[in-house]
């Protein structure tokens, strides 16, 4: 992966956490994937979303859900959303490529937050586009939020917590000149301007990346298997995980830590078959050979990380099996509720009701499934 553009380059990408006030919870707990062979729930396939005559998926960047049971996909390749009922039968569009009202040039974050509202982050329009549905399958936009660029600083996400507001992720920049910025990371509330207001709620890393830089030009690579982090929204709080440790810290939107928790973990090699299958076996690019001498020897304590609605966490261990990764579910004090695989090759958009959302065949020809976690 190799991301070049002319003059600047800010960094998009995952993020890790600076803690503050809490103290760490280390838990007595050592997590090894191989101890789940055997797994306490099992995914039941309720909905699958296969490409018909009517429409055909491109890229797709995000998988939503309503309160009522409807299944929004972004596409990036189509410029708009598909809106499909809960049987998975397409029922509408939202949105279409261009400038106007209502219209998207470059798909970013997006999800279906406080009062079935979807909020879509444009950042070639440069803003965050709110639509709510008026009819069944039918979706109108209602007013347009800016995205304003701090000086070094972008938004890299947000979300909207309905009466409480919005709070958006400000990621620091670098530039060809190299006189990169010394901005701490964070999360902070925004207004309706789409202005930072108030302190920071928290702060974090950038993903671990190599930096090239050239005449007019400024290159990031990240490192695979390097440390990463995320933040995930649930309804009333804010999750980050560090794949460093095994764990998260949840905050209330003043900044204050709800809970903290760090298991200790068995540590995983990076073999020689995961650089090969990273870097499709071709060891000529310039991204192999800026990050070659950085790849880690063990692999992070996770691979992913998600929060669901009702605030539990899920993280996933990859190749624990030939055809399926591993999921933990935690609830946000370390309590651990559940284990179960999902296959190899599907992305988890969005874990909502006990119902996972996902898009998989992006290799071939995309689909969307959606799962039910169930005891066995």
């Amino acid at each position: 992966m190799k991301y070049r553009v002319p003059f600047s380059l800010i960094i998009v990408s995952a993020i890790i956490i600076s803690c503050g006030e809490s103290d760490n919870k280390l838990l007595n707990e050592i997590i090894d994937p191989a101890d789940f062979a055997e797994t306490t729930h099992t995914l039941n396939q309720t909905v699958l979303i296969e490409e018909t005559d009517d429409f055909f998926f491109g890229n797709i960047r995000t998988v939503q859900p309503t309160s009522q049971g409807d299944i929004l996909v972004g596409d990036f390749t189509a410029m708009k959303f598909w809106v499909f009922n809960p049987n998975g039968d397409l029922i509408g569009e939202i949105g279409k490529e261009g400038s106007g009202p209502g219209e998207f040039k470059q798909l970013g974050k997006a999800y279906v937050g406080h009062n079935d509202t979807l909020f879509v982050m444009d950042w070639s329009n440069a803003r965050i586009t709110a639509f709510t549905e008026t009819t069944p399958g039918k979706w109108s936009h209602q007013l347009d939020i800016p995205i304003v660029r701090p000086s070094g600083e972008m938004l890299t996400g947000f979300y909207h917590f309905g009466t409480q507001g919005m709070t958006g992720q400000y990621s620091p920049g670098f530039s060809a000149s190299g006189e990169d910025t010394n901005t701490q990371p964070q999360i902070s509330r925004i207004n309706r301007a789409g202005e930072k207001v108030g302190d920071p709620i928290a702060t974090y890393r950038q993903i671990d990346s190599k930096i090239q830089r050239g005449t007019n030009w400024a290159a990031q690579y990240p490192i695979p298997f390097g440390k990463n982090g995320y933040v995930r929204e649930s309804d009333d709080a804010i999750h980050v995980a560090d794949n460093e440790f095994l764990g998260a810290t949840t905050f209330n939107l003043d900044g204050d830590t709800l809970h903290h928790f760090r298991h200790n973990f068995v540590q995983r090699p990076v073999t020689e078959d995961l650089i090969h299958d990273r870097f499709n076996g071709d060891f000529t690019t310039d991204f192999y050979k800026a990050v070659s001498d950085m790849i880690p020897q063990e692999r992070p304590a996770f691979d992913s990380f998600q929060a669901d609605n009702e605030g539990n966490l899920y993280f996933s261990f990859d190749d624990v099996t030939e055809d399926s990764n591993l999921w933990l579910k935690y609830r946000s004090d370390g309590e651990l509720l559940a284990s179960f695989n999902i296959p190899t090759g599907t992305t988890v958009q969005r874990i909502y009701n006990n119902k996972i959302y996902c898009s998989a065949g992006a290799d071939d020809v995309p689909y969307i499934v959606i799962y039910e976690i169930t005891e066995k």
